[in-house]
């Protein structure tokens, strides 16, 4: 039997930071590894013993967990020997279902759908990006703050159409933009997915087209190449102003995120025979990049040695307005917000997403195909790139007075 002895493993047991606890359970004809929804650092773990440190210069929690551990070990042996003795065939889905029902995981208690989301983030902590965790656990945030206000838990079975509902006024009494709670509301779907294909629910009110993510466009405008260097040249009295500018217009010659933009060195510069590019490992789809290097944005590079001062992404936008108004771009534009059109000043709608906005667009108008914009952007879709677009049908004509298709001569007589 030992053989069938349970074990625990670390997903990453080099990691610097709590990485998750997987228990592996080795049987005949397959394995089983499974989430302990539980993580710990490294310099806790005693991997000979494949169990917490204990004792006094250990904290104290330490000793539950292991606990735990050791009530799960026996779980699984338990389970996977009654499935034995009762002549069934084991498979890894049907020992975990086993399992999952002895500890309580699927007994048909009705988990609430917060108290579920916490232990889901906990379990995927050491697998998802740090940005998808810390947009998972602000919506934990303001589920739990819901709770609050109405003084009780919400279960899976309750999550209709009626919660959709009133939930969404709760986000927008908290002055939420559309697209926030539009966030707010595909977590909480991928909350429910992953509940239902543990088998904890059979919910389909979050399957419902009303129950529905609504994104509205986050900006509705582009710089042309004159305004971008116009607003390079701006004169600024504040350091924090100057890093800002410095940083949009990287962005905006480059096409790079935020998040990119602000890693982004000298060292990823590399030579080719036709002259300069910027290698750069997009953070949120992990596809290199090589983008060609612009004159403006090397200039910019070469000036820090590399990147000026970061700060995050919402102060980044806020001194973004502060400059767009510097730079006098007071004239009024009209942006669709949802069935409505709304008139705003120019300068209320500039953001980072702006900068990568301008550089697909300004590049596409200096006749870039959008299927060479693509390698530069790392969108996998050429529909998703086409959103990016903005141009306006004098500005299309124009461009398409330049071809050769509208200036050939003619072929045919005409009567």
């Amino acid at each position: 039997m030992a053989k069938h002895k349970a074990r625990f493993i670390l997903r990453d047991p080099q990691a610097k930071a709590s990485t998750a606890i997987y228990l592996v359970f080795d049987f005949a004809g397959g394995r089983l590894k499974y989430s302990t929804v539980h993580s710990i650092e490294p310099a806790l773990w005693d991997s000979e013993a494949q169990r917490p440190h204990v004792g006094k210069k250990y904290p104290a929690t330490q000793a539950d967990l292991k606990a735990h551990l050791d009530t799960l070990a026996v779980a699984v042996a338990k389970c996977h020997l009654q499935l034995l003795n009762d002549g069934k065939k084991v498979t890894t889905a049907i020992l975990k279902d086993a399992l999952e029902e002895k500890t309580g995981k699927r007994a048909g208690k009705s988990e609430s759908l917060a108290d579920f989301a916490e232990a889901f983030c906990n379990e995927v902590t050491a697998d998802r990006k740090p940005n998808t965790i810390l947009a998972y656990r602000t919506t934990i945030k303001k589920l739990r703050a819901y709770e609050q206000k109405k003084r009780r838990q919400y279960s899976f079975e309750e999550i209709t159409l009626d919660w959709y509902n009133d939930f969404k006024k709760f986000l927008v009494a908290d002055s939420l933009s559309e697209n926030s709670i539009g966030k707010h509301f595909k977590t909480v779907k991928t909350w429910m997915s992953q509940a239902r294909e543990r088998r904890l629910h059979n919910s389909e009110d979050y399957l419902s087209k009303r129950f529905a993510i609504h994104k509205a466009p986050a900006d509705s405008i582009y710089l042309p190449v004159a305004d971008l260097e116009l607003f390079a040249a701006l004169q600024v009295d504040k350091l924090s102003l100057e890093h800002v500018r410095d940083t949009f217009i990287l962005s905006a010659f480059t096409g790079l995120r935020h998040g990119d933009v602000s890693r982004v060195n000298t060292a990823q510069v590399v030579e080719m025979a036709g002259g300069k590019v910027l290698k750069v490992q997009t953070e949120k789809t992990g596809k290199v990049v090589k983008i060609p290097l612009h004159p403006i944005a090397e200039a910019i590079l070469n000036k820090y040695d590399g990147m000026p001062p970061q700060y995050t992404n919402a102060g980044t936008n806020r001194l973004l307005k502060d400059l767009a108004q510097l730079a006098g771009w007071n004239d009024v534009v009209e942006v669709k917000v949802g069935k409505d059109t709304i008139k705003k000043e120019r300068w209320e709608l500039v953001s980072m997403h702006t900068a990568r906005r301008s550089f697909i667009t300004n590049a596409y108008k200096s006749g870039v195909p959008l299927y060479a914009l693509m390698q530069l952007t790392g969108h996998t879709k050429i529909t998703t790139l086409q959103t990016y677009l903005r141009i306006s049908a004098e500005e299309n004509a124009e461009t398409l007075l330049q071809h050769d298709f509208f200036k050939a001569a003619p072929i045919m007589r005409v009567a």
